[in-house]
């Protein structure tokens, strides 16, 4: 885990994190309608709680779905270029319910880039069938020190990976809860676009107050005290949609 104040970090920093489902093989006649997702943002961890609809527009199939399981920095999990994938994902708890019902889970490595890793399992749908998907993971929050003497912490959620189900995903919400010490008060939330889009090493938040947190999203967010959320509807996720939140600038050290 890492200190508040983040003495320890190495220079890049780590992260570990997750996302909305990808189709991993199978018919693509089957929709997402809708995901909700709830991150809670501890002192220490990172709580998530996916809720999918999935409908097959079509036959009788069955799929296989991946969760991914991502990681990145000094733990040179999958997303460092040449380095092998974690075998056995980044994850402290991974569970999975379809309707309610718990279902088990592997570890897959993406046949086509064996640098990610998923957390798979195999649906059945019946004829234009309705599935209630469940994921609930946790990880560490992330951290980085900066190119100007401090030290971030960071989050992320995934959502360009729900964009291999037919059509466009019906609707999407994420909705971010801070239970964190560095975020004590009303969140400030801060456009990293309108910041020239810096990442982990080189945002500065210190300028914006104590309570700021530098967002990228699908949507503006609507804040209401320490909790983000992002709605989007019928689209297409894209890299460029993933929820990313910096927070908790301290001096290095500190």
């Amino acid at each position: 885990m890492f200190a508040t104040a983040l003495p320890a970090l190495a220079d890049d920093g780590g992260i570990s994190f997750g996302g909305s489902p990808r189709l991993l093989a199978g018919h693509k006649t089957v929709a997402m309608e809708s995901e909700i997702v709830t991150m809670d943002v501890g002192e220490y961890t990172v709580k998530t709680h996916c809720r999918f609809v999935f409908k097959n527009h079509g036959p009788a199939c069955v799929v296989r779905m991946g969760f991914p399981d991502r990681g990145r920095g000094e733990k040179a999990f999958q997303d460092d270029s040449g380095k092998p994938a974690n075998p056995k994902g980044t994850f402290h708890s991974f569970t999975s319910k379809v309707d309610g019902k718990s279902v088990p889970t592997t570890i897959a490595q993406d046949a086509a880039n064996n640098s990610d890793v998923w957390h798979a399992k195999t649906v059945k749908f019946g004829t234009n069938q309705t599935h209630i998907v469940e994921d609930d993971y946790t990880t560490d929050i992330g951290g980085q020190i900066t190119d100007h003497n401090s030290a971030v912490l960071q989050t992320f959620y995934v959502l360009h990976t729900g964009s291999s189900w037919r059509g466009a995903i019906g609707r999407a919400e994420v909705i971010v809860r801070f239970h964190h010490p560095k975020i004590p008060g009303p969140i400030k939330a801060i456009d990293l676009r309108k910041i020239g889009n810096p990442d982990a090493a080189t945002v500065k938040l210190a300028p914006y107050g104590k309570n700021a947190v530098a967002w990228r999203g699908p949507s503006t967010p609507t804040v209401s005290g320490t909790t983000m959320r992002f709605v989007r509807s019928n689209f297409k996720p894209q890299y460029v949609d993933d929820v990313i939140l910096y927070f908790g600038d301290t001096k290095a050290g500190g």
